[in-house]
């Protein structure tokens, strides 16, 4: 619940309209909107997380899952779900395959 409040741009007093569309309105899929339909920013309602602090959860996220490890054999990022579960979790690595102990 608190990533999403620190993910979310809501929170911070913006609202990106057109996230989603319908491009036919007869079978009524809905798609999410990558570039087809124009969005629109609206800045109106009351901020509830700095600005500031939003801007640095989403560094911090991306700095994150950027460091996640590669396992030497396969090739594949390991993300499993114990990654950040403990206080060790992802010091201590095989060192046959790479991939960090859980």
């Amino acid at each position: 619940m608190i990533r999403n409040i620190l993910t979310n741009e809501r929170y911070i007093g913006d609202t990106l309209l057109q996230k989603t569309y319908t491009p036919d309105c007869i079978s009524e899929t809905i798609k999410k909107n990558q570039g087809a339909a124009p969005w629109s920013m609206w800045n109106g309602s009351p901020a509830i997380v700095q600005k500031a602090m939003f801007y640095q959860v989403r560094e911090e996220m991306a700095r994150r899952s950027s460091q996640r490890k590669v396992m030497r054999k396969t090739g594949k990022t390991e993300q499993g779900k114990y990654s950040a579960k403990y206080t060790l979790s992802e010091l201590l690595v095989c060192g046959e395959c790479g991939t960090p102990y859980k």
